[in-house]
């Protein structure tokens, strides 16, 4: 998501990470590390696990995106 595609996408990518609880969009690295580290020896113990890579969004209401516009970054 670094790859700018004109005023659109920097827009979107603006409202979305103003939505998200950390405040930025992802990153490859945010999907490769945690990749990496399940494919090393150091995940050898877990399994049947589901890795949700997504800045906290799944813990936060809609609408308190949306009210809480005034929250600082």
């Amino acid at each position: 998501m670094e790859r700018g595609l004109g005023l659109a996408y920097e827009d979107a990518a603006a409202r979305l990470a103003a939505a998200a609880p950390l405040r930025r969009v992802g990153t490859v690295e945010d999907v490769a590390r945690p990749v990496v580290f399940l494919a090393s020896d150091g995940a050898g113990f877990i399994t049947g696990q589901t890795i949700v890579i997504e800045s906290g969004l799944t813990i936060v209401s809609p609408m308190a995106r949306l009210v809480d516009e005034d929250r600082p970054a």
